[in-house]
C-alpha cells in the first residue's frame, strides 16, 4: 500500500448512509447525533517490529461542553471520560478543555493491505457512532432505557469455533475450554506478574446497540484510588492514540469493577465482520505493552 485508500474510506462511510467530503484534511463525516468528525492520515511511526509501518489512520470527534448536561461544570470532562469508556465502541473518549475528544487510531502495516477493508468500516464506525455510543450508552444504563435492538448476536458458536481453530499455536495455547460464545484466555505477563484476563465475548448486550459482539482485557494491577486509576486510564488512552507501532486503537481504556485498568470493545450487529480471532490478536498483543506501561504507576 503506497497510499490511503480513500475510496474504500468513502465507501465504508456509505455503507452507514453517510455522505463524507474529502477535504486537505482527510475525511470529514457526519456521525450520528450530528457530531462532526474527521479521519486523518498520520505519518508513520519507526519500525518497532516485525511489520513495516506505512501510514496511520485516525478518527476523531469533538464533543463540547454545551452537547452533554453537566459537562460544563469545572474539571467535569475529566470526570466523565472514564465512566463513558465503559460503554465505548471503537473510540476513547477524553476530556478536551471543557468538551470531549472521541478517537481511534488504527497503524497500517506493508503486506497487509488486504485487511484494509475491514479498517475502512472499523474507522467509519468509530467516527460515526463513536460519541453517540459512549454518551447514549451511559445514559440508557443509568436509566434503564431498553437498547435500539433484542435477540440473539450475529457472531454465532461456529463463528467462534472457525477462530479458535485459526489460531496460531501459540496464541491457541493461552485458552481456557471451549465454550460456544467466546474466547476466553489467561495471558502471562512475566516477572513475578500476575496474568492478564482477555475475553471476546457475543453473549453480552450492549446498552445502546444489544446484541453483538464484545471484547475486553483486564489487566492485574490495582491503584491506590479512583483518582490515580482514572489518572493512568486517561494516560493510557493518550498514548493509544498517537501514531505508533502497536495494535489498532479500536476501543478505550476504562475502570472495571473490580478497580483495574481494562480495554473494552463493542462491535454491534450491524457491523458484523469475521474479526473474532483478530480481536483476539489484538488483545494478547496489547496486554504486555499495557504491562510495561502500567508497572511504572501500580503495583503489581
Amino acid at each position: 500500500m503506497s497510499g490511503i485508500d480513500w475510496a474504500e474510506l468513502i465507501a465504508a462511510a456509505q455503507k452507514f448512509g453517510r455522505e463524507p467530503t474529502r477535504t486537505d484534511e482527510g475525511l470529514r463525516i457526519r456521525g450520528e447525533g450530528g457530531f462532526d468528525a474527521l479521519v486523518s492520515n498520520l505519518p508513520a511511526p519507526p519500525r518497532a517490529a516485525e511489520l513495516e509501518p506505512i501510514g496511520v489512520l485516525q478518527a476523531e470527534s469533538l464533543v463540547p461542553a454545551g452537547r452533554v448536561p453537566g459537562l460544563v461544570q469545572p474539571g467535569a470532562s475529566r470526570r466523565a471520560a472514564p465512566a463513558l469508556n465503559r460503554f465505548a465502541g471503537a473510540p476513547s473518549a477524553m476530556p478536551d478543555g471543557d468538551g470531549l475528544r472521541f478517537t481511534a487510531r488504527v497503524t497500517l502495516y506493508r503486506g497487509d493491505e488486504a485487511f484494509f477493508p475491514v479498517h475502512a468500516l472499523m474507522l467509519a464506525y468509530a467516527a460515526i457512532w463513536g460519541p453517540t455510543t459512549a454518551l447514549a450508552g451511559a445514559e440508557r444504563s443509568a436509566t434503564g432505557r431498553p437498547p435500539n435492538a433484542s435477540g440473539a448476536s450475529a457472531w454465532t458458536p461456529d463463528d467462534f469455533a472457525e477462530a479458535r481453530a485459526r489460531l496460531p499455536p501459540a496464541r491457541a495455547a493461552l485458552l481456557d475450554a471451549p465454550t460456544p460464545h467466546a474466547l476466553t484466555a489467561t495471558v502471562p505477563l512475566g516477572a513475578g506478574r500476575q496474568s492478564a484476563r482477555v475475553e471476546i465475548r457475543a453473549d453480552v448486550s450492549h446498552p445502546v446497540h444489544g446484541p453483538g459482539l464484545f471484547a475486553s482485557l483486564v489487566m492485574p494491577f490495582r491503584f491506590r484510588d479512583e483518582l490515580a486509576l482514572a489518572a493512568t486510564i486517561s494516560e493510557l488512552n493518550a498514548v493509544e492514540t498517537e501514531p505508533l507501532d502497536a495494535p489498532p486503537h479500536y476501543g478505550a481504556w476504562a475502570p472495571d469493577p473490580g478497580g483495574r485498568a481494562a480495554y473494552v470493545f463493542f462491535l454491534p450487529n450491524g457491523v458484523r465482520l469475521p474479526i473474532i480471532g483478530t480481536l483476539f490478536g489484538w488483545m494478547t498483543l496489547r496486554a504486555p505493552l499495557a504491562a510495561a506501561a502500567l508497572s511504572a504507576t501500580a503495583p503489581g
